[in-house]
């Protein structure tokens, strides 16, 4: 009997929120304005303290967040970048790693952006 109680939870584990790579119970994160900046790079920190996120996912996904077009990780600094060069319009980053919140963020690529780079915040899980 234990062994069925066992499998059934992890079955239900599995079962997903809807997001590609994220069980049910995770608190998914997504601003609903678009940051600004002149390039797909920049910095996560941890929540709105100065603290680096290294070792976060940075992915940039399609607009409904299904696939993933390009990837990397932070450095020890909280320093990410998906391109040599801007790439300018709209588009979906996805952030996660163990102990935070993934997090949604739709950012717009433009040459007359305040910012060269991003400065985004990844929220502790809890």
């Amino acid at each position: 009997m234990k062994i069925i109680m066992m499998l059934a939870l992890a079955g239900l584990v599995g079962l997903g929120s809807g997001i590609p790579g994220f069980s049910q119970g995770v608190a998914v994160v997504q601003f609903a304005t678009p940051f600004r900046a002149q390039t797909l790079a920049g910095f996560v920190r941890v929540g709105s303290t100065e603290v680096a996120a290294g070792g976060v996912l940075v992915e940039e996904c399609t607009g409904d967040w299904k696939v993933v077009k390009s990837s990397t990780k932070t450095d020890e600094a909280g320093h990410f970048s998906l391109s040599d060069k801007s790439r300018k319009g709209l588009h979906y980053l996805r952030l996660s790693g163990y102990g935070f919140n993934p997090t949604l963020i739709k950012v717009i690529i433009s040459g007359s952006a305040r910012d060269k780079e991003l400065t985004l915040q990844i929220e502790v899980a809890t």
